[in-house]
């Protein structure tokens, strides 16, 4: 019960925050959703190919390999979690930052 505390709290506390977008100064919003559309398409990809790597090296057993790495196969890998990371990544390379949403008023 405990440890069903300490997940929900982070996520109950990251709900009470006002929403985030990326923002970029300067950008017309045409090209800020191009550039959305492939960090999106960028990291499924990504997802997709680290989430096949790990299965494959977890199904070989290759325990050794996965800690000289740094990779914990899992064979309930979170491809979703991975793929927020790689679309988080992207957008920073691309000069994006998470700010919160202007209140219209």
């Amino acid at each position: 019960m405990k440890r069903l505390g300490l997940v929900l709290l982070p996520l109950l506390m990251a709900s009470c925050g006002p929403p985030l977008v990326w923002d970029k100064p300067g950008l017309a919003d045409g090209v800020r959703q191009a550039e959305v559309a492939d960090c999106q398409r960028l990291a499924w990809r990504q997802a997709v190919s680290t989430e096949n790597d790990l299965m494959f090296h977890y199904r070989l057993g290759a325990s050794r390999y996965a800690l000289r790495h740094g990779y914990y196969p899992q064979p309930n890998f979170d491809r979703m979690a991975w793929e927020d990371r790689f679309f988080s990544t992207c957008m920073q390379v691309k000069g994006y930052r998470l700010i919160p949403l202007p209140q219209g008023g």
